[in-house]
């Protein structure tokens, strides 16, 4: 797991991203738009992805056939903030996975708020 100097952010440890490479359609480019130090997408790029992962503004770039990463959870007003993502996603109108905190999902209605159609909650025990 890694750790960023001077900041409460961790990268999304590789036995998560292990757990879920078998959901990760291979044929797609997938855009990973939360950067942190590159990490993910240097770890999902050996498991031989077609990733684009850059350091840049989610909200201003549309890149890829789908979207996989983990979204920022230690910033203020974290629940606004993944409402706005939703909605930015949903917008881009393209397939998307998210690892996110099963409490954010649940309690704040984000599958049943925008209506989504089709939707696969993994979980890991």
């Amino acid at each position: 797991m890694s750790y960023r100097e001077g900041s409460s952010d961790w990268n999304t440890p590789a036995y998560v991203w292990d757990t879920i490479i078998p959901f990760i359609p291979r044929e797609k480019k997938i855009w990973m738009p939360f950067y942190n130090d590159g990490y993910s997408g240097n770890y999902l790029r050996e498991w031989s992805f077609d990733i684009i992962h850059k350091n840049e503004d989610f909200w201003n770039h549309n890149r890829g056939d789908c979207i996989v990463d983990n979204p920022p959870y230690n910033c203020k007003g974290i629940v606004k903030t993944k409402e706005k993502i939703m909605k930015r996603l949903i917008e881009l109108d393209k397939p998307f996975m998210l690892l996110m905190l099963f409490v954010h999902f649940i309690l704040y209605g984000f599958a049943t708020r925008w209506n989504l159609k089709k939707i696969t909650i993994l979980f890991r025990c």
